[in-house]
């Protein structure tokens, strides 16, 4: 039996009849669910839903799609998307408005329990994208897309009917001895004015909390009772008064128009700036910003925000951006009625700074038991995906551009990158050094290749490269430290080699010839035999100091053997191929995860200035500063051309070079052998 894909209910059912003895199935079968076969069906029904999960994860590891895709290949992370529909049967005189991005909508699945179903909050929650207003009389259904919390395929998972919960937190707080400030009644009427108001609670709970953003309040008592509105913004607890926090509060206004204009071909704009005018006579009575309308046949329901001055049947609102305008026919709710707190009563202990007295009561309106709110989604979301292709591009060092699109980031992604491989470290130098303005040739040395075969032991030394000192004292250094030794202003570096010389009759060699007949065969004072370990790929010479890193100790052969493709064979200096200076010893991380680069020396981009010099030019040997004695080592010159192409090189094969694997660069003299 062949499957492609997911395996459904119906494939499990056939494949456990196909492996089960005929007598066992068919009773099952035959009697249906029921009777016995639902304890099979339940399971052939979970294990669908793993292989739908299997195959969306695998197929999601696909870059690019191909022939046999039976889910999506890799996308970026994107949220999923349902439509989701409100109604309500509480409150129909009072607008309602659900904002976006502050009503959450969650999955509610039923769950097994001991004493029968009970329902589960799956924790996959989803907001509104757009706000959804109720107009006063209008109770629904409204439909609006809502998204979900983060991206990923299990946002997709929730059934129809299954989002069902408006979150509340909060919810029907209340308490006494509030206070209400309202900035409209004092702010002269100007179009630039915008009111603010706010409720702030004794600091006794229950206090407000920043999940009342977005849900209403009522006055229960006091000033301002019967009041109704909804909480926009949260301040936290101020323990310098003190007082237990507060909210702002929206100077919603609903009105009812049957006279109006424009408003099925260039309806009020969201959020434009409306003038509020007396019509006779003409007067301009406040300013108020428009939030939504909708028409009931022949009537325009529409709802503003109070900015600064008054509103009652009769007046004209006018869009100043659509032109648009309506009469008011009546008022139905007005939040901006909202009084300060009346300073005449007796003061309760206040709870702001100058003695506002808190004379109110408030209670959160919640949203089932006061407007009888009703959520539901005819179908599944969809849309939800996992960022399984930025992961895969952060993999390959290729993160996304900004605002680029899934097609163009897979088929960049999906191009293998020219990276670790040596042919990939290859066609960098070339880019980087070859076709350079220098056009400096290189060499690519890997351990365990032809160029680099590693550890050489030949008759003397480990290394190929040593050269063999003569006249030198061995006082001070230190056996097998580092020595250097700078011959117009290059360094040659290299390890040095103590023994202690046997005594020996044949003068200039005695140190390395074994004591001859007659001798007393008595070992002598340590002596340098020389050095070693010449990977710089400069030689030491005679009559130059030569200087020990650790020790500073120092002293100047007098005859140098040896050298630079040369080795030892019973005290003679023979000729040896130039490979041989990379059979060197080398540590196990090296030996296992290194590489080197060689580059042609070059002295271009010398640079430097003549110092009390009566003939001008480079070369003239004339007083130059530093100059001499080979005439190019000009006071503060540098090679500045090369630095600037072998650093970038450096930097390049770096980049593309394996995790864990060192590379370092050194001077390549002659050709790459």
């Amino acid at each position: 039996m062949a499957f492609s894909g997911p395996l459904s209910q119906a494939d499990l059912l056939a494949i456990w009849q196909s492996t089960m003895d005929d007598a066992y199935v068919e009773p099952f079968i035959e009697a249906g669910d029921g009777l016995g076969l639902e304890a099979w069906n339940q399971l052939f029904a979970q294990l669908a839903r793993v292989s739908q999960a299997v195959d969306v994860s695998m197929q999601s590891l696909f870059i690019l799609p191909w022939s046999g895709q039976t889910n999506p290949p890799a996308s970026g992370p994107k949220r999923a998307t349902v439509e989701l529909t409100l109604a309500r049967s509480g409150r129909p005189d009072l607008p309602l408005i659900l904002a976006a991005g502050f009503t959450w909508v969650d999955e509610v699945i039923p769950d097994w329990s001991p004493t029968g179903t009970q329902p589960f909050n799956s924790g996959l929650r989803y907001t509104l994208v757009a706000d959804v207003v109720f107009e006063p009389g209008e109770s629904g259904p409204l439909s609006v897309l809502a998204v979900a919390e983060r991206p990923g395929y299990g946002y997709n998972n929730p059934p129809p009917g299954a989002l069902s919960f408006v979150e509340q937190p909060g919810t029907q707080f209340y308490n006494v001895e509030a206070a209400v400030t309202n900035t409209l009644q004092s702010l002269p009427v100007s179009p630039g004015n915008v009111a603010a108001a706010k409720l702030i609670v004794i600091d006794v709970p229950h206090v407000v909390v920043p999940g009342h953003v977005g849900q209403y309040v009522e006055i229960t008592a006091g000033t301002n009772a019967g009041v109704v509105a909804r909480m926009i913004s949260f301040r936290a607890a101020d323990t310098s008064v003190p007082d237990g926090g507060a909210v702002g509060l929206e100077l919603l206004a609903a009105v009812h128009a049957s006279s109006f204009t424009n408003q099925s071909v260039t309806p009020f704009a969201d959020g434009e700036t409306c003038t509020i005018m007396h019509p006779v006579p003409p007067a301009v009575v406040g300013y108020a910003t428009f939030k939504h309308a909708t028409t009931v046949g022949a009537v325009l329901k529409a709802s503003f925000v109070m900015r600064c001055g008054a509103l009652a049947p009769g007046d004209v609102i006018a869009g100043g951006q659509s032109g648009s305008s309506l009469m008011v026919d009546a008022v139905y709710s007005d939040a901006s009625v909202l009084q300060t707190t009346d300073q005449t009563e007796p003061p309760p202990p206040p709870v702001v700074p100058g003695g506002l007295p808190s004379t109110e009561q408030w209670r959160v309106l919640d949203w089932v038991a006061d407007w009888g709110l009703t959520v539901t989604n005819a179908a599944q979301p969809s849309g939800g995906t996992a960022g399984v292709l930025d992961l895969l591009g952060r993999e390959r060092n290729l993160p996304r551009a900004s605002g680029e699109e899934d097609d163009v980031y897979r088929e960049r992604i999906a191009q293998i990158a020219d990276v670790v491989t040596p042919n990939a470290v290859k066609r960098r130098l070339n880019k980087t050094l070859t076709q350079g303005p220098l056009n400096l040739s290189w060499c690519l040395r890997e351990i365990g290749s032809p160029l680099f075969p590693g550890f050489f032991y030949d008759l003397d030394f480990y290394d190929y490269d040593a050269q063999y000192f003569f006249g030198m004292s061995a006082a001070g250094f230190q056996p097998n430290e580092p020595v250097t030794q700078t011959v117009n202003g290059v360094v040659a570096t290299g390890r040095i080699l103590l023994e202690d010389a046997p005594i020996s009759p044949y003068p200039g060699v005695g140190v390395l010839v074994p004591g001859a007949a007659g001798t007393t065969g008595q070992r002598g004072s340590r002596g340098v035999i020389g050095v070693c370990g010449l990977r710089s790929g400069r030689p030491f010479v005679a009559g130059v100091p030569v200087v020990g890193t650790l020790s500073g100790a120092s002293s100047t052969p007098t005859t140098v053997v040896g050298g630079i493709g040369n080795q030892l064979q019973g005290n003679v200096a023979s000729g040896a191929p130039m490979s041989n200076a990379w059979r060197v010893l080398v540590d196990y991380l090296r030996m296992r995860a290194y590489f080197v680069v060689q580059v042609q020396r070059s002295d271009a981009g010398d640079f430097g200035f003549g110092w009390g010099s009566t003939t001008l030019g480079i070369g003239a040997n004339a007083d130059w500063w530093d100059a001499g004695p080979a005439w190019n080592d000009f006071y503060d010159g540098s090679p500045r051309i090369f630095a600037l192409n072998a650093g970038p090189a450096y930097a390049a094969v770096n980049q593309i070079r394996a995790a864990g694997v060192t590379v370092e660069f050194f001077p390549l003299d002659g050709a790459c052998s």
